[in-house]
């Protein structure tokens, strides 16, 4: 849940960013604004190359808080399970 909440917040800070830029084209030039639209459609490709591993590494940190603060960490560890085995496939992703 927390990877799909910073993913559309990162996103719509991104198209933000964009939509000035926009703005800018359509007062200044006169630019319609279906083809703005649609420029802005076409560039969400690569902004996800951005947005998603900001979002992935918020969710993790988001997870692995939560997990501290119901002290499932501390449950882990107790029942004998090495934290090297834990955290491997979070440095993974």
């Amino acid at each position: 849940m927390g990877f799909l909440i910073s993913i559309s917040l990162f996103l719509g800070l991104f198209i933000l960013g964009n939509l000035f830029k926009l703005a800018e084209l359509i007062i200044k030039k006169g630019l319609n604004i279906v083809y703005a639209l649609r420029l802005l459609l076409w560039g969400l490709p690569s902004l996800l190359n951005f947005a998603l591993p900001i979002a992935g590494l918020l969710g993790c940190f988001l997870s692995l808080g939560r997990m501290h603060t119901d002290n499932e960490i501390t449950a882990i560890k107790t029942a004998g399970i090495n934290y090297r085995t834990f955290i491997l496939p979070i440095l993974i992703l």
